[in-house]
């Protein structure tokens, strides 16, 4: 996948003797018993993923859970949740497969059909903390680059199923016609196809248009402007978040959907200020 952070672990002089003997164990059981034939990079990894695994614990059973039992009795129930997690990240991709709306995008495509190599080959014992698929499509709101392994896929999965619903909500034919702002060739394009539709749909609900459809006319754009023009963001905040509002209502939002689509609408409030009209409200005819 894209390249991310490096997940903390701690140095060699921070490891505790708890810590170090359980990674002489995974070393071990990595090899089979010939733990001084691993490269320090492999090591690396393998403790990278033990502190992830343990972290995993300490979020569903509190921190103190890891000096109040053994880290290896932790690490026996962090695979435990782990597994679980995987299920449910299983159950959320067969519902993004099933969604009625596919952007017509290739690197929308490519993601989601390289999805399925993850759960080939992702390996919640030794590298729990890495994502084994390549992750190119654009969210409107990226994944917070803490997460990790199966926990970063499925927030991101979580995310694709969310702009997905709402951009199924309107017709396919008009959202064709937003992205042929992009260009002939926009399915070929790294964007996200959602943030279009959103910005139209907004910008229908801000002028008190109907809001099944998502056109937005010249004369509209500049009344949405000038309804903006000087004002600062905390101006702006309790207007987008009130259109926001009705768009959740209108598509049956509620709870994290609904918060996903106001937190977007939200990055389009700097732009709605400037009048800056790239990428905002977009002609349905060229």
């Amino acid at each position: 996948m894209n390249d991310r952070p490096k997940l903390y672990v701690p140095s060699s002089g921070e490891i505790t003797e708890a810590l170090y003997s359980l990674l002489s164990a995974q070393c071990k059981s990595f090899t089979g018993g010939q733990s001084s034939s691993l490269s320090a990079e492999t090591v690396e990894a393998l403790l990278s993923s033990i502190c992830f695994s343990l972290s995993c614990f300490a979020s569903k059973y509190g921190q103190n859970a890891l000096v109040e039992i053994p880290l290896e009795k932790a690490l026996e129930g962090a695979r435990d949740i782990l597994k679980k997690r995987i299920q449910l990240c299983k159950t959320l991709y067969l519902t993004l497969l099933r969604l009625p709306f596919q952007p017509d995008n290739v690197s929308y495509r490519d993601t989601v059909n390289g999805m399925e190599n993850f759960f080939k080959k992702y390996d919640y014992y030794f590298f729990a903390d890495q994502v084994p698929c390549d992750i190119d499509y654009q969210l409107c709101l990226p994944v917070n680059e803490n997460l990790w392994g199966v926990e970063f896929l499925t927030e991101y999965i979580k995310r694709l199923i969310c702009e997905g619903r709402f951009c199924g909500a309107f017709q396919r034919y008009e959202i064709t016609a937003l992205l042929a702002n992009f260009g002939s060739r926009n399915n070929e394009l790294l964007i996200n196809v959602f943030t279009p539709v959103l910005s139209n749909a907004l910008g229908r609900a801000l002028l008190g248009n109907d809001i099944s459809t998502l056109e937005v006319t010249p004369d509209g754009i500049g009344k949405l402007f000038s309804m903006f023009a000087g004002l600062k963001y905390e101006e702006a905040l309790p207007i987008v978040d009130k259109a926001s509002k009705l768009l959740c209502s209108r598509v049956g939002f509620s709870g994290y959907n609904a918060k996903y689509v106001n937190e977007s609408a939200r990055t389009l409030i700097p732009r709605i200020c400037r009048c800056d009209p790239k990428g905002l409200f977009l002609s349905l005819s060229r």
